[in-house]
């Protein structure tokens, strides 16, 4: 398990999370959600290392965080950002094969991983081609194969983690839900924790196991999304209006539905704005 306890995180005399208490399981996807400037990153950031906690705590595998050295830990847990620049002509190939440096596994072992991952994330025909040339969503889907890659292992032990921020943003909607559907299903299948940062809640609705919300660096609902995405909640933390209604194929499923007054104020004209 991945744990933070009481966690505050400032920046600049300013709070940005405030006494947070979050925990990611193995085997299970969960969506960390909220509007923009919530604390979502900085959530992620501070459970990986990356921003410096004020207060608190955050374990793994019962393990405060500082005590993995860097080369542990990268063999298992697998982080994406919101931006991963590469600016060299690799090929997709390699640039998955680059997850794969924490290891010390063999070439045949690291490209048949690098099959696997790839074919899971929808890249086999890219292989050959350059990073550099393919579209962004494209080499977003690339990208999620290395972090893949990375933890990857035919017997997963310890359970790897991936932590992504915002995954599925640069891809079209077909691959938004090809590719939450393939880590639901290695989360499950590989006992892999999988935590991500989106922000179409009826794609989390439809893909994930479990949710937090966040508002104002707090954590405001936590739970399964047929149980906190409710018209209260996600109308106050998200400053709109909805409908929840029933999902036509699973009442399971909550789904989402803007009332339409709240597009009015992208109808007037600057003139009547101004």
């Amino acid at each position: 398990m991945y744990q933070a306890d009481q966690v505050t995180v400032q920046l600049n005399s300013k709070t940005i999370l405030e006494n947070l208490n979050a925990h990611f399981h193995s085997g299970e996807l969960c969506a960390v959600l909220g509007p923009n400037g919530a604390g979502k990153t900085s959530l992620l950031k501070a459970m990986t290392g990356d921003l410096p906690i004020s207060n608190g705590s955050i374990h793994f595998s019962d393990q405060p965080l500082h005590e993995w050295t860097i080369k542990e830990i990268a063999k298992v847990r697998g982080v994406l950002p919101q931006n991963s620049r590469l600016d060299f002509p690799f090929t997709v190939r390699d640039v998955i094969e680059m997850g794969r440096f924490p290891h010390q596994t063999t070439r045949e072992y690291n490209y048949q991983i690098v099959r696997e991952t790839a074919e899971l994330c929808d890249c086999t025909d890219l292989l050959d081609r350059s990073f550099l040339q393919l579209s962004g969503g494209e080499q977003q889907r690339v990208q999620i194969a290395r972090v893949m890659a990375q933890i990857w292992k035919h017997e997963m032990e310890p359970p790897g983690f991936l932590f992504l921020d915002e995954p599925v943003s640069s891809l079209d909607i077909s691959h938004q839900y090809r590719i939450m559907q393939m880590l639901s299903e290695i989360a499950d299948q590989k006992n892999i924790g999988v935590v991500c940062v989106i922000h179409n809640l009826n794609l989390a609705a439809q893909s994930v196991d479990r949710c937090l919300i966040l508002d104002k660096g707090h954590l405001v609902a936590e739970g399964k999304p047929a149980h906190v995405f409710t018209e209260e909640t996600i109308s106050n933390v998200f400053d709109i209006d909805i409908w929840i209604q029933e999902h036509p194929e699973n009442s399971n499923i909550p789904f989402i539905v803007p009332k339409i007054e709240n597009v009015a104020y992208f109808e007037k004209s600057p003139s009547d704005v101004l």
